[in-house]
């Protein structure tokens, strides 16, 4: 899991809400996805929690076949 955060290949934010984390205001923290390609495309979903304590929370991560 950590191989792919320190080495991703994308990243993007589609406008998800994660409802189990909030930032700093009580609200919806948004979620990231991040994604390696090796031999498939593993993806780690990430709560972005709080920008002044500088942390993520992983919320979730699976392996996809790629599609063709």
């Amino acid at each position: 899991m950590w191989y792919v955060i320190m080495n991703y290949d994308d990243v993007s934010y589609d406008g998800i809400l994660s409802p189990g984390y909030t930032d700093e205001s009580g609200n919806p923290a948004p979620m990231v996805k991040i994604s390696k390609r090796i031999n498939g495309t593993y993806y780690v979903i990430e709560a972005v929690n709080s920008s002044k304590k500088r942390k993520n929370y992983i919320v979730t991560a699976y392996i996809t076949k790629i599609k063709e």
